[in-house]
């Protein structure tokens, strides 16, 4: 038995430790896009990681945003408030004259 090489962690995982047995999944609101990682990366603003042993981030949905890194959700933009594209990181108040709320599209 025994151990002639080590293996890089997968897409997804990590291990930041020497002399480990196995590699780490990548928390909500992080990921790792390429093998033989020593940590995972953050998902920037706009961006979330639902879920852990993730190789990227999704783009925040037009009507919702995500305001700071490692969200592992996307925000509802607020009454009065929108988000007209992907991977937004804040809303923006409706101009006089137009408005918004959650429940029209």
């Amino acid at each position: 038995g025994g151990a002639s090489s080590c293996q890089a962690c997968d897409i997804g995982r990590y291990q930041g430790l020497a002399g480990m047995a196995t590699c780490e999944a990548c928390a909500t609101g992080r990921f790792a896009d390429a093998s033989g990682l020593v940590e995972c990366r953050t998902c920037e603003a706009g961006r979330f990681a639902g879920g852990t042993e993730r190789a990227s981030c999704d783009a925040c949905p037009p009507g919702r945003f995500a305001d700071g890194p490692e969200a592992s959700v996307c925000s509802t933009c607020a009454a009065g408030r929108f988000a007209p594209i992907d991977g937004s990181a804040a809303c923006t108040d409706c101009p006089a004259g137009r408005f918004a709320n959650d429940t029209l599209g």
